[in-house]
């Protein structure tokens, strides 16, 4: 070997890694017969005598890493800061020790560097001149691997070393060799994966990668080497908090186990949490990509640790029968609910030592993510609060301090439970700590009770129980009085906002308009203390959320007045939501915005309102991203394909049909039927309405057929009990589907299974609920009546057809819904010509004759003029028919 080696100033930091899941006495899954292991560990932290900086913790990682072997039943030993001659000697006589083993282990932390294609382990006296001869200076890995195969069937390297380079040339890359047959398995492990570093850590005696090894490896018995690795993985990923992810590269022919299977049942609470923390570490090796980057943002912009988050992400049992069960939304509300509960972690000190050890034995567990351990040490500490609890009844006088501590045993219990989504249980929680402070601490009455009432408008809202949003509202009220004999006004407005928010929940789910009416009043009772000046942010919020419940009301109102002042307590909000100081609620509220224009545009003749609507969609697009927010992306990838639907029936082309199309479809990617089976639901609804609108541009019957198809599958998820508006707008435009095919192939039956779906829609959509929705299907009705009757010549349906369009004219005017009023007076005015004719009553075609005229002059207004050659047609026969002699 060359003298003279030279070391750098940029130190390749980091041990890495990698035993992989060796326990004594080692064994095979398939073999009774134990295995012989022999490891060697290499710690490389003195460069002093190099240009290449020292490492702190190689040389600690080896002794232990060794002595870990030997506990594992492993022919074990370290071999420490050596130089090249003693590096190589070292090597080769670990070749000569594996010869006849079945098992070789070669572990190595200090410096590595890639040199003309191949990787290299840096001795204590290597220099930068030796990249320029490194088969001179520094270890080939090749040739080690190559000389290790030769000698065992099973090879496992494990490199502590950084993917970068200390010299500033390219680093440690993957190693490809070739299998030979005589070898069962090859295992290279790196601490980081290509490209990024691996970090020594200086608050440690061990690198985050080392210690991970040591707490899994040695503790678990029984698992899979690939377990095992995924495992220590996702410790390192945990601990550096996402900045390193070790890396593997196996090749077994074989599934290697090691050691003997694990107790059935651990009574260590030391054992309980690792075993909590590999259970996760697997949970999150298998969470999907856009998943992981969700709650990596949430982490960052909310300083919230990964543990914890992907634990509320293991325990998230979603029940989306029934809808509104969106991932992000549930995952920051559970990040919001974790924030709250680590700045309020300074509670009274507990002074039941039963009390102090099941709390600290919660903190730690929860800590490392094991949210349903740490679940179970709350629900023991809350058993144990039981049984104070009857002891203090004896003399509360003297322990109110105590009752406190009681409280915020629950409280904590409750907090833990929300993390893992159960709302309910958080409740009842939440209502034990409040009856022991009521009268006693006014603050933390207000507190928990606050609390106890969020926790079943979550649990309502999440599982679609109106009867527990309903208990909200109660406990709202007591929140409410609580508020006001604390004499605090920030927190009677923040009872009124969160009462508005279950008001509307619920309010969204009814037929009517009570609850939804209430609502607006409790948001504008907040909005008089949370003033723009005072609570800005706040004051944005509550103007949103009263926007959404305006947004409500006016999809259920003949005029536009709601819709109109949604639109302007949407534009409130966005003048403190601003994109640059927070991005996230003004994409949302963008959404919002356009969902209002979109209802607003239903009551116009033009495009103006859908455009502003689409407008908004794209904005709100522009900061979010299906990687990084998929469900919201989602979700106004959903409102802009109704929009694009909305503008495209008022267009002759097909341009904005296409992109609804495209809109609906890119939603379905996100909004599957297995995630979120009512908003899947919705989409496939509303994909059904756009290829029905397509059907009436396009000859042939390929797009009402997809229609039919997507508005059956959304009926496979929505029904009258569950959703019932919902289920009557699929109903209906099914309808529509079914007419359209009955017209063009002469399907008699089509069009009696139209008649049948309408007739169900107007069993839910009363014209005293939802005027609008009543009105349209009162037209549809009529429209599939008249069909029936000119191909059967009953003049008994033609009247049935009249009478639905005159009925859906009782509400659509000309004022407030000009093209649908225009529509149904086109049909209403051909209904009356052939009736007309039938009974030779020339009055009747007199009136149709007007109600043709009327509608012309509202397309003509509105600038359709693609109709006017159909009007014209229509005018020519009602003249015809009044220019006839009397039969």
């Amino acid at each position: 070997m060359r003298a003279g080696r030279q070391a750098v100033r940029k130190a390749l930091a980091g041990l890495i890694l990698l035993l992989a899941c060796l326990f004594a006495p080692l064994a095979s899954a398939q073999d009774a017969k134990p295995l012989r292991g022999v490891a060697l560990a290499i710690g490389q932290s003195d460069y002093s005598k190099s240009d290449v900086s020292p490492l702190e913790n190689p040389k600690n990682d080896a002794r232990e890493i060794t002595k870990l072997l030997i506990d594992l039943g492993f022919e074990a030993r370290a071999a420490l800061d050596l130089d090249a001659e003693q590096l190589e000697r070292q090597i080769g006589r670990f070749a000569e020790d594996a010869k006849g083993a079945d098992v070789a282990v070669l572990y190595y932390s200090g410096h590595g560097v890639q040199a003309s294609g191949e990787n290299y382990l840096i001795p204590i006296d290597a220099g930068y001149s030796g990249l320029a001869d490194p088969e001179a200076d520094f270890i080939s890995l090749t040739q080690i691997l190559n000389q290790l195969r030769a000698s065992v069937p099973v090879v496992i390297l494990l490199l502590d070393a950084c993917r970068n380079n200390p010299y500033g040339a390219v680093g440690l890359a993957d190693t490809n060799v070739k299998e030979t047959d005589d070898n069962l398995a090859m295992v290279l492990g790196f601490a980081s994966a290509p490209g990024t570093v691996a970090y020594d850590d200086p608050k440690s005696s061990n690198s985050p990668y080392a210690a991970a090894i040591l707490r899994h490896l040695g503790a678990l018995k029984g698992a899979s080497l690939g377990d095992v690795m995924t495992m220590i993985t996702e410790e390192v990923y945990l601990k550096t908090r996402g900045k390193q992810r070790p890396w593997v590269n196996m090749s077994l022919r074989r599934l290697l186990y090691f050691g003997e299977a694990a107790p059935t049942a651990a009574t260590d609470d030391d054992a309980l949490r690792d075993q909590a923390r590999r259970e996760l570490a697997l949970s999150i090796a298998a969470t999907p990509q856009y998943v992981r980057a969700e709650v990596e943002n949430l982490a960052r912009s909310e300083s919230l640790p990964l543990d914890q988050l992907y634990g509320m992400l293991k325990e998230l049992k979603v029940d989306t029968s029934a809808g509104r069960d969106e991932l992000d939304e549930q995952l920051r509300r559970g990040a919001e609910n974790l924030g709250k509960l680590l700045a309020e972690k300074a509670l009274p000190l507990r002074n039941d030592p039963k009390l102090i050890e099941l709390a600290g034995l919660a903190d730690r567990a929860q800590a490392e993510g094991a949210i349903a351990l740490a679940r179970d040490y709350r629900g023991k500490a809350a058993m144990r609060a039981d049984e104070l609890d009857k002891t203090l009844d004896r003399r509360e006088a003297e322990v109110i301090a105590d009752r406190i501590e009681l409280a915020s045993t629950y409280a904590d219990y409750a907090a833990t439970a929300t993390l893992a989504f159960d709302f309910r249980l958080a409740g009842e929680q939440y209502r034990k700590a409040y009856e022991q402070v009521e009268g006693k601490d006014n603050a933390l009455a207000f507190k928990y009770k606050l609390a106890e009432a969020d926790a079943f408008a979550d649990h309502g809202d999440y599982k679609a129980d109106d009867e527990a949003l309903r208990q909200s509202l109660a406990l709202y009220a007591t929140a409410l009085l609580a508020a006001e004999r604390g004499n605090n006004r920030d927190n009677w407005a923040l009872v009124q906002n969160n009462l508005g928010n279950a008001l509307t929940r619920l309010g969204e789910r009814e037929v009517g308009t009570d609850s939804l009416l209430k609502a607006v009043t409790v948001y504008e009772a907040a909005l008089t203390e949370w003033t723009i000046d005072r609570k800005p942010l706040a004051w944005a919020a509550t103007q949103n959320n009263l926007g959404t419940a305006f947004q409500n009301l006016g999809e259920r109102e003949a005029g536009t007045t709601f819709l109109s002042k949604a639109v302007a307590a949407y534009q409130a909000a966005l003048t403190q939501r601003r994109r640059e100081s927070t991005p996230f609620d003004w994409a949302m509220t963008q959404n919002n915005l356009g969902n209002a224009f979109a209802s607003l545009s239903e009551h116009e003749t033009g495009v103006a309102s859908i455009n502003k609507a689409v407008a908004a969609y794209e904005a709100a697009l522009a900061e979010l991203s299906r990687e990084r927010t998929p469900l919201p992306w989602a979700l106004v990838q959903y409102s802009l394909g109704t929009a694009f639907t909305r503008r495209g029936e008022r267009e002759t082309g097909t341009d904005s049909l296409r992109k609804a199309v495209t809109a609906f479809e890119a939603a379905l990617t996100v909004r599957t039927l297995e995630r979120l089976p009512f908003d899947w639901a919705l989409t496939q609804s509303n994909l059904g309405y756009a290829f029905t609108r397509l059907n009436e541009r396009e000859s042939g019957t390929t797009s009402i057929r997809d229609a039919v198809k997507a508005y059956e599958a959304a009926l496979t998820v929505l029904t009258p009990k569950t959703a019932p508006l919902n289920w009557a707008t699929a109903q209906n435009n099914l309808g529509s589907a079914l007419r359209m095919i009955g017209e063009q192939e002469n399907d008699t039956r089509s069009l009696r299974k139209a008649v049948a779906a309408y007739d169900a829609v107007l069993t839910v959509w009363r014209r005293t609920d939802v005027p609008l929705k009543w009105a349209a299907t009162q037209t549809n009705l009529g429209n599939v009546l008249s069909i029936l009757a000119e191909r059967q010549g009953d003049t008994a349906l033609f009247s049935e057809a009249v009478a639905a369009y005159r009925a859906a004219l009782t509400v659509q005017t000309r004022k407030d819904a000009p093209l649908h009023w225009a529509t149904t007076q086109s049909r209403l005015g051909s209904a009356l010509l052939t009736l007309g004719l039938m009974n030779g009553d020339r009055r009747m075609i007199l009136d149709g004759r007007q109600a043709t005229e009327a509608a012309w002059d509202v397309y003509r207004s509105a600038g359709h003029t693609a109709y006017d050659d159909y009007f014209r047609e229509q005018l020519r026969a009602f003249d015809a028919a009044l220019a006839a002699p009397p039969q």
